[in-house]
């Protein structure tokens, strides 16, 4: 199989992905795609030294739009700080009462799919509270989201990337008319500080919708991938030993995950002047696509790759990426992340899969779209 060339994924890539990354990771850690005009790497360390060199930028569908140092001194280093430990009250406030809240509603019926009712619902609660947003548009910037998120994937025929132009147009165009008097005063204190930062910084308006529309696409979709992603792992007997109920620091449960079932197998980038890395030349122009999923499995790297292992004494996965382009909301995935994995340890064997999960078909996007499950009644 050509791997990443311009073909549809095919069904044993989706099921498993990670057995055709390292197979890709044993036959050499860097390799050119002809056809897309792209570096692909795989090995831990040449990654993350691409992912710290200034000759590398971001592209792709779940970065900012505004990439000026204004903005990224200003308004992007703000959110970075907000949605950092220690957290404030409001964000407590925003995650405890969203994951109880969902789990609760699960836990009253006995059966239910996962990925709407906790994966989906947990992170849209908190960006809602966090942001301002009404509750019944939920579902509307849930779907668009989605959309948006599809088209970070890498291309192939009869696969249609405008639709995710299209649907992150419409959410720029939803904050937009949201935030038309930009009123500092109104709102949660985030949705206040970010117009205020904007305002005190004469940022475009433009960035402001943009930064608004992207952490509810990267902050929100990509955290529901993961919770998804997670609540298979949870739901399979395929934890190495593991027993099926977390216990121990929920924190580390949390890092490991990621590390194992990032829902984005690669972090796509572009190279804007050229370098050179363990004697391949990059050229300007080229693109980058940085596997991470198989960097977080580099036996060179992580002892054991492959096992389930939370307490693992090196854990500095590349999930949410590294270097001067970092997930502004990791800090906060992790803590959502964390607090699902408290709620559902007391209660855990209450779920039992009732019928296999269903994954989107991607060479990039690893998550799911459907998790069935019944429910015992409590004891």
């Amino acid at each position: 199989m050509n791997l990443f060339g311009n073909t549809a994924p095919p069904e044993d890539y989706v099921s498993n992905p990670h057995a055709f990354l390292a197979d890709l990771q044993r036959r050499g850690g860097i390799g050119f795609v002809e056809d897309r005009n792209m570096w692909v790497v795989s090995g831990y360390e040449p990654l993350s030294r691409l992912l710290r060199s200034p000759s590398v930028v971001p592209g792709g569908a779940t970065s900012f739009a505004d990439r000026s140092p204004a903005f990224r001194a200003s308004l992007a280093h703000q959110i970075r700080l907000w949605l950092k430990p220690p957290f404030s009250d409001d964000i407590q406030l925003a995650v405890s009462p969203a994951v109880a809240d969902a789990v609760a509603a699960v836990l009253e019926g006995d059966e239910a799919d996962l990925v709407p009712a906790l994966a989906h619902r947990i992170p849209m609660r908190v960006m809602a509270a966090l942001l301002g947003i009404p509750t019944a548009d939920l579902p509307m910037l849930t779907e668009l989201g989605r959309a948006v998120l599809s088209g970070y994937d890498l291309s192939w025929p009869g696969r249609l990337p405008s639709a995710a132009r299209v649907a992150r147009a419409l959410i720029r165009a939803y904050f937009r008319q949201q935030l038309t008097a930009r009123n500092s005063d109104e709102g949660p204190p985030l949705r206040q500080a970010m117009i205020a930062c904007a305002v005190q910084h004469a940022l475009p308006e433009a960035s402001l919708h943009d930064a608004f529309g992207t952490l509810v696409t990267a902050g929100v979709t990509t955290t529901a991938s993961a919770l998804a992603n997670i609540l298979v792992r949870l739901l399979s007997n395929n934890t190495s030993g593991v027993g099926p109920a977390p216990v121990g620091p929920m924190a580390m449960w949390a890092d490991e995950f990621l590390r194992l079932d990032s829902p984005i197998l690669g972090i796509r980038r572009k190279i804007d002047a050229d370098l050179e890395i363990d004697g391949y030349q990059m050229r300007r122009g080229q693109e980058l696509l940085l596997l991470t999923a198989a960097a977080n499995r580099d036996p060179d790297r992580f002892a054991d790759p492959h096992r389930f292992w939370p307490d693992r004494p090196n854990m500095a996965h590349l999930s949410f990426g590294h270097g001067a382009f970092y997930c502004l909301g990791a800090h906060l995935a992790r803590l959502e992340i964390t607090c699902l994995l408290q709620a559902l340890a007391p209660c855990l064997h209450r779920f039992h899969a009732s019928a296999a999960p269903t994954r989107t078909q991607g060479w990039l996007i690893h998550d799911v779209t459907a998790i069935p499950v019944s429910i015992s009644p409590g004891v």
